[in-house]
């Protein structure tokens, strides 16, 4: 939970506490003020959970990309690798086993 959700629902229950007090004395302004605040701790509250679903979906991107960057990376080492061993083969069997080959 974040600080945003917390808060909200913390400004959500003052509200309330206020607003049952503005009702019980039939203070009206008080009533008000206090539905005011729960509003606006309702509105926070939802406010902070659209934070922390936005911070789940862009961290689940950034594994996803970052998986898929890792596997073409391990690709890309492995071809090089592959790329490196054929080479020195070929240096290794030198030019006259390849001229045999050709002729064959």
């Amino acid at each position: 939970m974040n600080k945003e959700i917390a808060e909200g629902k913390l400004e959500q229950l003052k509200g309330q506490i206020k607003q049952l007090a503005g009702e019980k004395t039939g203070n009206h302004s008080l009533a008000n003020s206090g539905a005011a605040d729960r509003l606006h701790g309702a509105a926070r509250e939802t406010w902070g959970r659209v934070k922390e679903s936005a911070s789940h979906t862009i961290r689940g991107a950034v594994e996803d990309h970052e998986a898929r960057i890792n596997g073409l990376r391990h690709t890309v080492v492995d071809t090089a690798n592959e790329m490196r061993q054929a080479f020195a083969e070929k240096l290794d069997h030198g030019p006259d086993q390849q001229d045999s080959h050709n002729k064959v």
